[in-house]
């Protein structure tokens, strides 16, 4: 099962959107990228992974690594 966000389907409040988007913008490049084409895209793994030119595995741990790192950004900015 594929899980996609998708912040225009109205999930988020606008002032919570400007939030995500705030915290999303303190990540690195690599890190929004594969966030990105995961959860805004709803590519799978190996999708990602052709249009990134990296093995599947790499692009597994990038997304796990870039996750951990916007919850830590999230939790330290909340209010």
């Amino acid at each position: 099962m594929s899980e996609t966000f998708d912040p225009a389907a109205g999930l988020l409040n606008e002032e919570n959107q400007l939030f995500l988007e705030q915290c999303l913008a303190r990540l690195g490049p690599k890190d929004r990228e594969v966030i990105e084409l995961r959860y805004w895209k709803g590519l799978t793994y190996r999708e990602s992974a052709e249009r990134l030119g990296i093995p599947e595995n790499t692009v597994s741990s990038r997304l796990h690594t870039a996750v951990q790192r916007l919850r830590k950004i999230i939790e330290d900015r909340d209010i």
